[in-house]
């Protein structure tokens, strides 16, 4: 028996998911004895000069340590360095060595930096205290991704322009979802994902609903689609070129598509609900979803597994690699690809009038390949340029309703007897790309400039189709009504491009007053939507002595012009049309005031 290409993919991809499963219980087994070891194991550390606090973050992700600081000890802002092996206890005694701190071991794999109980603080210098507020500044603006997600007091990127802030500190509650959790789930599907650990989060699963069923409708709170804000990085993330015209969740909106962005690129999500429009604009009523990229600039890991339904369907298979290059001293380079194939589903019982399963109900048949990078460059002053982009292809098939040989208007007796399931065929290509500079001005003020571009592609097929219209008007012309019309052909395709520039300044160094923090920006923003024409026959119309051809077996009906299934995109409603935006901003953070008698 031959095998297309797919099958061939899909059986190698089912032989690497066995393999890697086979071998992963005597890979995984060392390491879970090791977990549970004492924590002063010999690690080989590189962690540069910098602040305390941003030092023992680095000291949390090399040392693979949970480490909480409190309130008092979380502001400390001498610099420190540690470069070579050290046992976990010798590194701490090292960063922590002549400060007010102390540790302490709260479990197997969780330390406590806290001050100690018998320290007094002392007055400092008027000089000194100059000196500190400086670098209390410098620490305050340093950019979110180098935080690092197992440390309990995360830097966030939405919520606020104050790049100081953590979890526990901003006006409005914020969920934190980091790589641990996204791992743990066992979705391959970024959409997935997020509906299965965040709250209010909804995904939807449709099923015969045109392009619904191939980018599915996110939404957030119970709203539409397009009142989302979906970030990568912090940077608006460009929107679907379908529109959902079905009977579907966020029907006339557009929303943007998830699945575009791979699950092994992802560092860790950030979701803000309260409050999100008054920040982000009214796109962003029920709120924004920021997905923060893997930055790490060496190591590497590949992943691939098999699952599928309790019914024996939905066979997928999962491969996926990240791997990350260090660039210069400061900067890395990290690559994610992934490659997913999934069977369909159906949950169709057997018709009431054939008495056999003739429809097709349950997930739609995709295979997509997808990649993601992401990379900065920063020297030695204050200066970084950025960048960040992804490529997606995704394939998809899907049914209509069946056509009953007895519905007249939409069915051809001498090409399908016993009716038809017309199918469609999807393609989604989406690219993005974006390219940034950061400067970390002395004077506690950071500047950001960046441009945005992403682009998706939306095509559709159509395959065990018939253009009625046409075949009628052969028969009735004297003709052959089977070869009347071709049954599969290029149905058309919606295109959406997107460019986004923005400038962002915020810091400010206020000593007394209610003022804590000032941003002001700008946002240039142009938008352009294309429909492209498909095939004459996905569209046309058949005719018979001047008039629409009547059906075959009614001649009292007149028969469906264009393709059964999805009709194509016509010669009169191709185009493109565009449109921009302009908009500033500014923005102020206010101090909670105390007043004591």
């Amino acid at each position: 028996m031959d095998l297309s290409a797919r099958a061939w993919r899909r059986r190698l991809a089912g032989a690497v998911a066995t393999t890697l499963v086979v071998a992963a219980p005597a890979v995984a087994l060392p390491l879970a004895v090791a977990a549970f070891q004492i924590n002063d194991r010999s690690v080989q550390f590189d962690i540069k000069p910098q602040s305390l606090r941003q030092a023992l973050l680095v000291f949390s992700e090399q040392a693979g340590v949970q480490l909480i600081l409190t309130d008092e000890a979380k502001d400390l802002a001498l610099r420190k360095a540690l470069k070579g092996e050290r046992t976990v206890t010798q590194a701490l005694e090292t960063l922590i060595g002549g400060t007010r701190l102390e540790y302490r071991f709260t479990g197997p794999n969780t330390v406590i930096v806290r001050t100690r109980p018998d320290y007094v603080p002392v007055a400092p210098a008027e000089r000194q205290v100059a000196v500190d507020a400086r670098k209390r500044d410098e620490r305050k603006h340093r950019p979110a991704y180098e935080a690092n997600e197992v440390f309990l007091e995360e830097l966030i990127t939405v919520g606020t322009r104050n790049r100081s802030r953590t979890v526990g500190e901003t006006d409005v509650p914020i969920d934190l979802i980091g790589t641990e959790s996204l791992r743990h789930t066992g979705h391959v599907e970024t959409g997935r994902l997020l509906q299965t650990l965040a709250p209010s989060f909804n995904y939807t699963e449709t099923t015969i609903s045109d392009g619904t069923d191939i980018v599915r409708p996110a939404t957030l709170r119970g709203l539409g689609p397009d009142q989302v804000l979906i970030l990568v990085n912090g940077k608006r993330r460009h929107s679907q070129a379908w529109v959902n015209v079905q009977n579907t969740v966020g029907k006339g909106s557009v929303g943007t598509d998830m699945n575009t962005i791979p699950v092994a690129a992802i560092k860790r999500i950030e979701i803000l609900r309260d409050g999100a429009s008054a920040q982000y604009g009214s796109d962003a009523i029920a709120g924004v979803i920021n997905v923060v990229l893997n930055d790490q600039q060496e190591g590497g890991m590949v992943t691939a597994s098999w699952g599928q339904t309790y019914k024996g369907d939905g066979d997928t298979y999962y491969v996926a690699a990240n791997a990350g290059l260090p660039l210069s001293e400061n900067g890395f380079l990290n690559l994610t690809a992934e490659y997913r194939d999934k069977g369909p589903t159906n949950r169709a019982g057997p018709s009431s009038i054939t008495g056999d399963v003739i429809m097709l109900i349950g997930d739609t048949d995709v295979e997509a390949t997808s990649m993601m990078w992401n990379a900065e460059i920063a020297g030695d002053g204050p200066a970084t340029v950025y960048s960040f982009g992804g490529f997606s292809d995704r394939n998809g098939l899907s049914g209509g309703f069946y056509r009953h040989p007895f519905v007249a208007s939409r069915t051809v007796p001498q090409l399908y007897p016993d009716g038809f399931l017309p199918l469609q065929e999807t393609e989604v290509t989406d690219f993005s790309q974006a390219i940034g500079f950061r400067y970390e001005g002395e004077d506690g003020w950071d500047y950001d400039l960046s441009a945005t571009y992403g682009t998706t592609k939306f095509a559709f097929g159509a395959r065990n189709t018939v253009n009625v219209s046409l075949a009628s008007a052969a028969y009735y012309n004297g003709g052959d009504p089977v070869t009347g019309s071709p049954t599969s052909g290029y149905s058309g395709a919606l295109s959406f491009d997107q460019l986004t520039v923005n400038f962002d300044a915020s810091g400010g160094n206020f000593q007394s007053g209610l003022l804590s923090h000032l941003a002001y920006g700008f946002e240039f923003r142009d938008e352009q939507y294309t429909i492209d024409a498909g095939d004459p026959a996905s569209y046309s119309c058949g005719f018979v002595d001047g008039e629409y051809a009547p059906s075959i077996l009614n001649p009292d009906q007149v028969a469906f012009c264009g393709f059964q299934g999805f009709p194509g995109y016509s010669r009169e409603v191709e185009g493109s049309k565009g449109r921009d935006s302009f908009a500033l901003y500014i923005e102020a953070e206010l101090e909670r005031l105390t007043i004591s008698g």
